[in-house]
């Protein structure tokens, strides 16, 4: 997939994404109420089942929107953006969202969880990080996944697009990143492929997360390569030049 298609597609993507949330909160609008005075209940009883106090009988009236617990055979990932869409579109405030999901975590995620420091385990993109940190899910492995793969003799081509989406979205995350930073997540990358040898071993060796550290890295690293060799011509004066 060239480069121009893909963010022509990303762009694509994040409208689409954008046009399906904003009908999804439209749809949602009549039950703000409902989800506020579901928080509310649970500040004082703490995170539990998506109910609501219903009516003078004191019944309680599901939520249309319901958190389950993540199970030993989800992906993590795919749980915790289920489970940031549903937040989104039920405008549940992000301050509170870490409170929410914790009691939804199981497993490796919730040993994740449990490990952070209290105040990490009230940001939810800490708890994020770190569930996603101990399942071993990046954006270099959904990267290094975009760039292995293959087609395969006798495969449908729209399965190996879908494959290449899904890769190019997690590693990307145009959901949460503008055009801009993608474009350079992009360029970042090939910049690195096309560098001399020893510089992008040099360069990688520091772990740039923006195109900026990046090049300023190369260019550190050009100017102590340039002082090194004038070094080491000043020694050998005769370096270079034809044997008589």
């Amino acid at each position: 997939m060239e480069v121009g298609e893909l963010l022509k597609w990303l762009v694509e993507n994040q409208q689409q994404q954008q046009q399906q949330q904003t009908q999804l909160i439209q749809q949602l609008t009549d039950q703000q109420q409902l989800v506020w005075e579901v928080l509310e209940q649970q500040k004082h009883q703490g995170a539990g089942a998506m109910t609501a106090p219903g009516g003078p009988s004191g019944a309680a009236l599901a939520l249309p929107l319901r958190l389950v617990k993540m199970t030993a055979e989800d992906d993590p990932e795919a749980f915790l953006v289920t489970f940031e869409r549903v937040a989104t579109a039920a405008h549940w405030p992000e301050e509170q969202w870490a409170t929410l999901l914790a009691p939804h975590l199981t497993g490796p995620a919730q040993g994740a969880y449990r490990g952070l420091a209290a105040q990490n385990a009230l940001h939810y993109h800490k708890v994020k990080e770190a569930i996603l940190d101990q399942a071993g899910v990046t954006p270099k492995t959904h990267r290094q996944k975009f760039r292995a793969e293959k087609y395969q003799p006798g495969e449908r081509p729209r399965a190996v697009v879908q494959r290449l989406k899904e890769a190019a979205t997690r590693w990307l995350d145009p959901e949460r990143r503008t055009a801009a930073q993608v474009v350079d997540m992009i360029v970042l990358d090939q910049f690195l492929q096309i560098l001399p040898p020893e510089g992008r071993t040099w360069v990688r060796r520091h772990q740039p997360t923006t195109l900026g550290e990046a090049v300023t890295i190369m260019e550190n690293y050009l100017a102590a390569k340039g002082e090194e060799d004038r070094g080491q011509g000043a020694k050998n004066p005769n370096r270079g030049s034809a044997p008589t």
